[in-house]
């Protein structure tokens, strides 16, 4: 299981799942990842030594809820705080009724937890899918905004795997013995960000307010590590409403 909350520094994000080594997400002494970049974690079913999954769960307050095992989640860090993350799950693709049937399940563990539906789409059929959506891959099965963060927002979106260029979540293996006619399918995404870009602003001001302290420039990266080992450094006044 991997925890974790939007505005949550990456060291304690680190320190909450001890089964997660920071090293890779840092890059290599002299050659550290910038203070603004994405953390992958990956389970490969082709290769053993991987997880079989990652269970990613939103713990903070009284709405904690957890999703079930997937393949994949991101996690976008902007001066080495949490700005947005996703799950795609599950393990493997499904048909599209196995993919209705898992996203609206994932639906009911937001309600169960007292996360406020914003809006839900229980229209969704196999024959008209993508057509609302942004591109004709996808479509949003709904929205939640947690009980206790205003301006922070879970989307559920479907999306149609077999139209997008297969990538971490599907097995090679699995892929070379998919047949070119085979039935679509399908995966659901899980994305947690701020609703109106309010927590991604701050913590770019914050990015760039360190960058001129200590470059004297906001267009030279520091670096990742840096906000990990020292994530208490606010410039002088600091006023943040999700970074504190």
């Amino acid at each position: 299981m991997v925890t974790a909350q939007l505005g949550q520094a990456a060291g304690q994000f680190f320190v909450a799942n001890p089964t997660i080594d920071p090293k890779p997400h840092l890059g290599q002494a002299g050659a550290e990842l910038p203070d603004m970049g994405f953390m992958f974690l990956h389970a490969f079913a082709d290769r053993p030594a991987e997880p079989d999954g990652y269970i990613l769960r939103y713990e903070k307050g009284d709405c904690a809820v957890s999703l079930p095992a997937g393949r994949d989640v991101f996690f976008g860090q902007t001066a080495g705080f949490l700005t947005n993350f996703a799950a795609t799950l599950p393990r493997e693709p499904l048909s599209f009724d196995q993919m209705m049937a898992l996203a609206q399940e994932i639906a009911a563990r937001f309600d169960k937890a007292g996360w406020k539906r914003l809006n839900y789409n229980a229209a969704i059929v196999a024959e008209n899918f993508g057509k609302n959506g942004p591109n004709k891959t996808q479509e949003k099965l709904g929205e939640w905004v947690p009980c206790n963060e205003a301006g922070l927002v879970v989307a559920i979106a479907l999306v149609n795997h077999s139209d997008v260029r297969p990538g971490m979540m599907e097995p090679a293996a699995l892929t070379a013995q998919r047949p070119a006619d085979a039935p679509p399918h399908y995966v659901v995404e899980v994305r947690f960000m701020d609703s109106d870009m309010a927590l991604y602003d701050e913590a770019i001001a914050l990015r760039d307010a360190r960058r001129l302290a200590v470059n004297g420039d906001t267009d030279k990266p520091l670096t990742f590590k840096l906000w990990v080992d020292e994530p208490d450094w606010r410039p002088k006044d600091w006023q943040g409403q999700f970074i504190k």
